[in-house]
């Protein structure tokens, strides 16, 4: 720990009751005004790779981007938290969405942080069916239910004489 004051406030005490913080699938952290980590749940310890307290007493920029100054890529990640990256023990970072609200008359911050990894995952995986299916030569359409197209590739606009907008709209007019 830094110094005896901020070992004075680490506490193993949660915020809030213990069976309702250990239910959530974020990780939950509570800060004081400067940072110092006071109190971490046992979810920090799967997604960061510290021991149970080793985490306690760290400034929080040794594990958010935002909190070091370095703006993270993207910013939006729902009302009210912030897409970023996160920093393991190792060094490795993975995609975070953070929430921050201030507890108690103290100034004291709970933090709660999810693990977008999977999230990520699945969207540079639809990136990748996405150019695959834009450069195969076979007429592909992504279509709902209803058999609205969403998506033609170039190989099936051209089969239809049509740019792959307009396979849209004459799907559109048909259904209509």
């Amino acid at each position: 720990l830094p110094c005896a004051e901020a070992a004075a406030r680490v506490t193993t005490k949660p915020p809030l009751p213990e069976t309702l913080l250990e239910s959530l699938e974020d990780a939950v952290l509570l800060a004081d005004t400067d940072g110092t980590i006071l109190w971490a749940s046992p979810r920090v310890t799967e997604l960061w790779g510290y021991g149970e307290r080793e985490a306690l007493g760290r400034k929080l920029p040794a594990l958010l981007a935002w909190e070091a100054g370095r703006e993270p890529a993207e910013t939006s990640a729902g009302a009210g938290a912030r897409r970023l990256q996160a920093y393991r023990k190792d060094g490795s970072s993975f995609p975070v969405s953070v929430r921050r609200q201030p507890v108690g008359e103290n100034g004291n911050i709970l933090i709660l942080v999810r693990d977008l990894s999977e999230l990520s995952l699945a969207r540079e995986r639809l990136s990748e069916l996405a150019k695959v299916i834009e450069t195969v030569s076979a007429g592909v359409a992504i279509a709902d239910r209803d058999l609205a197209i969403h998506r033609a590739n170039p190989a099936l606009a051209g089969m239809l004489g049509l740019e792959p907008a307009e396979c849209r709209r004459v799907a559109h007019r048909e259904s209509e």
